[in-house]
């Protein structure tokens, strides 16, 4: 990662959104990867229960007794089959299930260097991954993601 992009992530001020009422929902918690360098995202495309295609950053949930640190591992391990240096959190999204009702997942994206290669696991549901730039995401990526690559993108120091 740039030196020049890395002082430009960290300068992502917390921003938290929850569902309103979430007394309502069965709230789960889970981690995004933020992989990042000269102004690209890494992102990755899956599915929706429905068929659609999307695309988000990589990450998924944190398994009971699990840190967020070591979830993110496993994840990128799972849908990436790649190694990673985790960072600090920049972010935290929500993302409420369609498909699951009444369910919504409290994510922390977490800024990281990555080690390694990268190599897409189909079987754990990723059908490709590309790095994008950050001002020019899929058509299709997440909105929550969407958002938080305009800011990336913005800011003076990450272009």
């Amino acid at each position: 990662m740039s030196t020049k992009h890395e002082k430009s992530v960290s300068g992502l001020a917390q921003h938290t959104v929850a569902p309103t009422e979430t007394s309502s929902y069965t709230v789960r918690r889970g981690v995004k990867a933020l992989l990042a360098n000269d102004g690209q995202v890494l992102l990755v495309k899956e599915r929706h229960s429905t068929g659609e295609p999307f695309w988000t950053l990589p990450g998924g949930g944190v398994e009971p007794g699990e840190s967020k640190r070591d979830a993110l591992h496993r994840e990128l391990r799972e849908e990436l089959n790649c190694q990673i240096l985790p960072q600090s959190p920049v972010e935290q999204l929500v993302y409420v299930h369609s498909s699951q009702h009444r369910t919504a997942t409290v994510y922390t994206v977490i800024e990281c260097g990555l080690l390694s290669d990268l190599d897409p696991s189909h079987p754990h549901g990723v059908l490709d991954a590309r790095w994008v730039p950050a001002d020019a995401v899929p058509a299709r990526t997440l909105p929550q993601i969407r958002v938080l690559c305009e800011r990336l993108w913005e800011l003076p120091t990450g272009r």
